[in-house]
């Protein structure tokens, strides 16, 4: 029997939708907006941009919340896990956030600029969360 196209990609869909569903730790994250709470892409960048990722995760750890943040693109990524599916895992023990905005499609310069920030913000974030845990979490 064949499988079409059209029938994989609502395969591959639900498979994703099952994967995750159940997963309560599963959030969004977004940077602290301006004053103004300007929510345009622009601002958001900016934002982004001019936190510290690493001071950010130790004030999270040390208070004791251990999440990740990753990525949406084709699926969510999560920088700093070894294995692709290491985050379902994770995040069932910790928790991971998703940054807001991200994608897998951009129609715009800034919306790259803003998923490569994204990225490099989750990378330098997860990479200080996961040396402060106080066990190894597989």
């Amino acid at each position: 029997m064949r499988v079409s196209t059209f029938t994989s990609i609502i395969l591959a869909s639900y498979s994703v939708v099952a994967c995750t569903h159940g997963i309560e730790s599963l959030g969004t994250w977004s940077p602290q907006l301006a004053p103004a709470a300007d929510t345009s892409l622009q601002t958001r960048l900016a934002s982004l941009r001019a936190r510290d990722a690493a001071h950010d995760a130790a004030m999270a750890a040390e208070q004791g919340d251990y999440h990740l943040l990753g990525v949406q693109s084709y699926a969510l990524y999560v920088p700093g896990l070894e294995r692709e599916h290491d985050w379902l895992r994770y995040a069932r023990r910790y928790g991971v956030r998703s940054i807001a905005g991200t994608r897998e499609v951009f129609k715009n310069q800034l919306e790259w600029d803003y998923q490569q920030s994204a990225a490099e913000y989750a990378t330098a974030y997860n990479r200080v969360v996961l040396k402060m845990l106080p066990q190894p979490w597989h």
